[in-house]
């Protein structure tokens, strides 16, 4: 299946949903803490993301988190909490710029992994 990156931010803040009100937990580490953080299960939207997209976007954050911790939980904070930038900052005791630039840039390589993952698959059904 290919994952529609042309709006990855709006794939981001449905992974967020989902991993609010799903009771599936694979990859990213953070997933259950933040998502309690955010309120309990059930509660607010309705995502729209089918489980296979969240969960490849949940291994793409985990990926991220691997390779840059601080970069992976801000974007996942601020996509699972629906914080804004100022949130995000107090949480992580870090500075506003500094959360702009981690979320931006971590959304930036979310949306790279999933279009690297996605040309890997189509190569691999040829």
């Amino acid at each position: 299946m290919q994952i529609d990156t042309s709006d990855t931010p709006y794939l981001l803040v449905q992974w967020g949903l989902w991993a609010r009100s799903s009771d599936l937990r694979l990859w990213y580490p953070g997933t259950n803490i933040l998502a309690e953080m955010a309120g309990s299960k059930r509660k607010g939207r309705a995502h729209m993301i089918c489980d296979a997209d969240a969960c490849a976007v949940d291994r793409a954050l985990a990926r991220l988190h691997h390779r840059d911790r601080e970069m992976g939980d801000a974007t996942a904070l601020y996509f699972i909490t629906g914080l804004n930038y100022a949130a995000v900052c107090r949480r992580l005791s870090i500075h506003r710029g500094r959360a702009v630039t981690l979320v931006t840039a971590g959304t930036g390589w979310v949306e790279h992994y999933l279009h690297v993952a996605n040309n890997q698959q189509g190569k691999d059904k040829q």
